[in-house]
């Protein structure tokens, strides 16, 4: 049984910690990472680990790279993602 999603042990900070997000082998046909390791630490600070928000803001964040031809995103891609969402 999985643990709450509001938990510092859900399955996002578990796969956050041991650097799941920024892994080529869980980016699906990618060879480098997606995130740069900042800009994976800020987007499990500013989702508070909470699958929905990762998603969310992980989606606005990859446009905003793409937008730029990165090949990954960066802070500034992040910082850019969350001033969109901000209400």
């Amino acid at each position: 049984m999985l643990p709450s999603t509001g938990s510092a042990h859900s399955p996002v900070a578990f796969y956050f910690r041991n650097g799941w997000l920024f892994s080529p082998e869980y980016a699906a046909g990618c060879e480098l990472p997606l995130f740069e390791p900042p800009a994976a630490e800020a987007l499990f600070q500013a989702s508070r680990g909470l699958p929905r928000q990762v998603n969310r803001i992980a989606h606005y964040a990859l446009s905003a790279a793409a937008l730029d031809g990165a090949r990954t995103v960066n802070p500034d891609h992040l910082q850019r993602a969350l001033d969109e969402l901000r209400p």
